[in-house]
């Protein structure tokens, strides 16, 4: 007999009803969830890694030890929010092997975005922002680049990370003062 499938248009698709279905044994229910947050890890991926064969690679892993470790997951969180944070932590780990520990690497699309800096902003502040942000000790970067650049809360930041709330609120604080120091924004 060949596996059933199961047509998930009749239950509920949220995340975590397809996790628990996905524990119970059907498979199916976590290419569900692929699907869905797919386009946004890819993303994330690029903007750590700045290649797209790397960052749909480095998609797959993080997909494959998600069911690795589905059993861990426990609904206190967000399934987006938890293979978000397996994403980073293999993206961080995949440049580290390559000997880069750029956690900023999307900092280029910051810089040329109009969404994050205002189009009147100079070259030469636009490159010391960037400079400013590169001279960040590493704790401070990862804190900026997940709260200011890609717009999480300091709850999922600090579910990424894996410390306190406080801990990331107090990172972006300093993090920011000392941009600040080094950047004259233009009010």
């Amino acid at each position: 007999m060949g596996e059933k499938l199961v047509d998930f248009s009749k239950f509920d698709t949220s995340d975590h009803a397809l996790m628990r279905e996905y524990l119970i044994g059907n498979s199916d229910a976590f290419g569900c969830l692929f699907e869905k947050h797919r386009p946004q890890l890819t993303a994330t991926a690029l903007g750590y890694l700045r290649d797209i064969n790397d960052a749909e690679d480095m998609v797959q892993n993080c997909f494959c030890s998600a069911m690795r470790g589905a059993s861990g997951f426990r609904f206190e969180s967000g399934v987006g929010t938890w293979l978000n944070a397996i994403l980073i932590h293999a993206c961080i780990d995949f440049l580290k092997a390559r000997k880069r520990i750029a956690t900023i690497s999307s900092l280029q699309s910051l810089i040329d975005s109009q969404t994050y800096i205002d189009p009147c902003f100079s070259l030469e502040m636009r490159s010391d922002l960037k400079i400013a942000i590169e001279k960040l000790p590493i704790e401070q970067r990862r804190v900026i680049f997940i709260t200011e650049i890609q717009g999480l809360s300091t709850k999922d930041a600090a579910l990424i990370l894996g410390c306190p709330m406080g801990t990331v609120k107090s990172r972006r604080s300093r993090a920011l003062d000392k941009i600040r120091q080094q950047v004259q924004f233009v009010d």
